[in-house]
């Protein structure tokens, strides 16, 4: 079943519309904390009430919910952007006088998202999205193994607005982190942009060195050729392929 995401919101602003407009305000947040919820409130929008608060806790706009926090659906959150973005003041209000405030001490990195976020609905061309990407792919060329800078690209990447993913820089962090961990899809992308361009110098930055390869077996057979386990295929030649996920 599709869901009317945007019936959805128009129905709930029909009953409550300082609880949407508090919604607004947090649409920044990766997750939002009672904290942040609090002083969005109270900063910005101070005609609604605490009963508002909870009203837009236990909305049906909200995924997931618990005790530290909750996240709204995505396609929630990226309508609830679009209409925040259309507010220019109030967008630059919920960064500086709620999020620098609250989630100034939270993980750098949750924090960079949301900035890029922030910047992105604020004016998709800024300069300093590029720069604070930069200094991620920076991160994450020096990192170890599969851990950290990687993880959170392939987490964060989807859920910044759509203008983000036009820009080459963030293609590279995609692509990047997808061949740390071994993406096959990455690897074969790869391959077919070889056929018509050679390929860029930069992507052997992260072809992980411990890969490994695998052994599987090949053999030819009436309808074709068929590729399994070495040693459950009779007749079957030896094969070597990179550990990627799939094979």
């Amino acid at each position: 079943m599709i869901r009317d995401y945007q019936l959805l919101i128009n129905k709930f602003e029909s009953t409550n519309p300082n609880a949407l407009r508090i919604a607004e305000v947090v649409s920044i947040a990766i997750r939002v904390e009672p904290e942040l919820l609090r002083m969005a409130r109270l900063t910005l929008v101070p005609e609604a009430n605490a009963g508002d608060e909870a009203d837009l806790w236990f909305s049906p706009l909200v995924q997931t919910r618990n005790m530290l926090g909750f996240v709204f659906y995505p396609e929630i959150t990226k309508i609830l952007r679009q209409r925040l973005a259309s507010h220019v003041e109030l967008l630059n209000d919920a960064w500086y006088e709620v999020f620098r405030k609250v989630h100034g001490s939270i993980s750098p990195a949750l924090f960079v998202e949301e900035e890029i976020t922030w910047r992105a609905l604020k004016d998709s061309n800024d300069p300093e999205i590029e720069n604070l990407l930069r200094r991620i792919l920076a991160a994450m060329v020096q990192e170890q193994g599969q851990n950290g800078v990687s993880h959170w690209v392939l987490r964060a990447l989807p859920n910044l607005p759509d203008s983000i993913h036009q820009l080459q820089i963030t293609q590279m962090l995609d692509l990047g982190a997808s061949l740390r961990f071994g993406d096959a899809d990455a690897f074969l992308s790869i391959q077919e942009s070889a056929t018509s361009a050679p390929t860029p110098d930069w992507i052997s930055l992260f072809v992980p060195s411990n890969l490994g390869r695998v052994k599987i077996g090949v053999r030819f057979i009436n309808a074709g050729i068929e590729f399994g386990d070495l040693d459950s295929m009779e007749g079957a030649e030896t094969l070597e392929v990179p550990a990627t996920n799939p094979l």
